[in-house]
Formats: C-alpha cells, structure tokens, sequence
C-alpha cells in the first residue's frame, strides 16, 4: 500500500508537510548522489537549465515555487538539488519510469455513466491530500519529489493526469515544465472549461499532453509544445495519449474501457480517476488488485 500523507495551508505550508513527511526518501535519493554534485549544490552553484526553472517557476508558477521552498525546508535539502531534480525529471530528459507513459480519459458515454482519467505508472507514488488554503481539497498520487500530481482529483470533480511526449525542451522558451499546470488546475477549478482555458493562456515549456474529466462527464485533452496548444475533443468517447500498441488500440476499441479494464488491458500498474467519486486509484493488471482513495476535505 502507497504511504499517504497530508498538506495543508499556504502553499510554503504545502511544501513543508511535504518535505518532513517525504524526509527520509529526499535526503536518501540526495545521499546517492554523486559526491561532486552533492558538493557543487551545497555550495549553492546551479547548472543553467536549473537555475532557468527556478526562474520561471516564480514567474510563472509562484505557489508551487514557494511550495519547493518550504518543502526544501522540511526535508533538509539543498534548494539547488531539488530544483535539478525536478528539471531532470520533469525537463529534457524525461526518464522512461515517469514520463514514457499511456494516458486514457473517456466520457460518461463511454465509461459506463462517469467519465475517467488513467495514465500507467512505471514508478512507486505516493498518496498525497492536499487542502490548499483558499483552494479545492484534492488527493493525487505524486511521487516525494513532485508539486504537481501524476493523477489526482479534488472535491470538485475535476480530474487531471498528464504524459509527457518526445522532445523536450528547446531554445530559449519556457523552462517552466507543462506538467506543473495540473497542479494548479486541481486547486482552482471544479470542470472543464475554467482548467482548460487556463492550461491553454499559461506559459510553460516541453511537450507532454494534459487529460481532464469532471464529473459532469465531460474530458478533453491538451497537446502542450512549448508555446503551442492543441485542444484534442474525445473521439467517439474516447481520447488516448501515447506510444499506439495493440493492447492501446485494443483499449480505445473497448466498448466500456472503465479502470479496471484499463488496468487489465495495458497490463501493469495504472493510476486511474474517478471525478464523480471524487477518488483516485491504484490498480494492477497483473494481479487484479485495486485500492481507492478519497478526497477528504478538511472540517
């Protein structure tokens, strides 16, 4: 079972729950660091693509900036350190256990009365509730490291995942990656259109595709290239983002393609949305086996 944990406040409060909760995974992925690195972030020195996110993130992104900073805080990390990570994990180089992924969302039509979102996962998340001040309460499955969700779904129904596609970062554009957009999404809307306008208007950079469902059975998906944006409407149902398989095409096929079968159809672990439960899940095809977890406003 993933471990859960709880953030609450103002976005530094976000941050800091987050880095005592995730201490000890932080400072030990730090710890395996090269020495030269670990040495060159403690002295506070920055490669230029790190230091270009930093900038952007607080232009562009200032609450999950000022969430970095507190999180930095609880865990006892070097700023630098987490920054590289993010902009490695999230930036040009993608890794295939984060970014090589299959996104699916199909509306009420097609999913059996509810619309669902569902990426597959190559890694261990986590589960995370957030109760942002002055924002929807959410749960998302993340991973330690991350402001922004993997997939999640908050008290208003609006649910959210995201791929990233090839090539990366290029020129002298946004260094702020697509990815983070999700996270505000899911703390300042509850449908559709206000998420999708947004994600549309805000700068960012690289190349990844944003799904959202709400819970008034609607989905849409966002094609992000840099500064270009493509809004991509469900065909017959269904929109599917990602490397085309069989088993994918097998999947867009389904007549029903609810988590489940999601799961038992890519055939690994999958992160799957349910925005009118308002819950987010952790299936695997393999076994069969699901755990749901459900937002939990605050009192």
């Amino acid at each position: 079972m993933p471990r859960e944990f709880v953030c609450e406040g103002a976005p530094r409060d976000l941050g800091l729950d987050q880095g005592r909760a995730c201490r000890d995974e932080l400072r030990s992925r730090f710890a395996r660091s090269p020495f030269w690195k670990r040495w060159r972030h403690e002295l506070g020195s920055s490669e230029k693509r790190t230091a270009r996110l930093a900038r952007d993130l607080k232009r562009h992104f200032p609450q999950q900036s000022e969430a970095l900073e507190g999180m930095v805080r609880g865990a006892e990390v070097p700023q630098g350190w987490l920054f590289a990570l993010l902009a490695r994990e999230l930036g040009a180089d993608v890794p295939t256990r984060v970014g090589e992924a299959v996104a699916l969302a199909a509306d009420a039509s097609r999913a059996g009365g509810n619309s669902i979102v569902a990426r597959t996962l190559g890694c261990e998340p986590v589960v995370r509730r957030s109760r942002p001040e002055g924002g929807f309460a959410s749960v998302e499955l993340t991973l330690p490291w991350f402001t922004t969700a993997l997939a999640g779904v908050n008290e208003g129904g609006l649910a959210a995942t995201w791929i990233a596609l090839p090539g990366g970062f290029a020129g002298d554009g946004c260094a702020a990656p697509a990815a983070l957009l999700i996270q505000d999404c899911l703390t300042r809307f509850d449908s559709i259109r206000g998420a999708a306008d947004w994600c549309t208007g805000r700068p960012c950079g690289g190349r990844a595709v944003i799904l959202l469902a709400d819970a008034g059975g609607d989905v849409t998906a966002l094609e992000v290239a840099g500064r270009a944006r493509r809004v991509r409407a469900p065909e017959a149902g269904v929109v599917i983002a990602g490397e085309e398989t069989a088993a994918v095409a097998a999947l867009g096929a389904h007549a029903k393609p609810d988590l489940e079968t999601a799961a038992k159809v890519l055939g690994g672990r999958v992160a799957g949305v349910d925005p009118v439960g308002r819950r987010v899940a952790l299936l695997d095809g393999a076994t069969g086996g699901c755990e749901w977890f459900e937002v939990e406003p605050p009192d």
